[in-house]
């Protein structure tokens, strides 16, 4: 599966409670609702993000290399 495909394709998780989290399967935020937990206040209603995403990073040796994707201007930087 391409990135271009992964990013299209969705993915949502629900408690019951008004909370939900929402994504990818690439991984990167493409809607303003897209997040790892959304949760409501008030439920149905009053939504807010408390997590938006989660960056990986693995430090081998003395370079760090970023595992995250993030959506800039059309692009992905990685």
């Amino acid at each position: 599966m391409d990135f271009a495909q992964a990013s299209r394709l969705e993915w949502l998780e629900t408690n019951g409670t008004g909370a939900f989290a929402m994504g990818t399967v690439a991984g990167v935020n493409t809607r303003r609702y897209h997040a790892l937990l959304v949760a409501s206040l008030k439920p149905p209603v009053e939504r807010y993000v408390l997590l938006s995403r989660w960056e990986e990073e693995a430090v081998i040796g003395d370079p760090r290399h970023c595992a995250g994707r993030l959506p800039v201007s059309g692009q992905v930087s990685e």
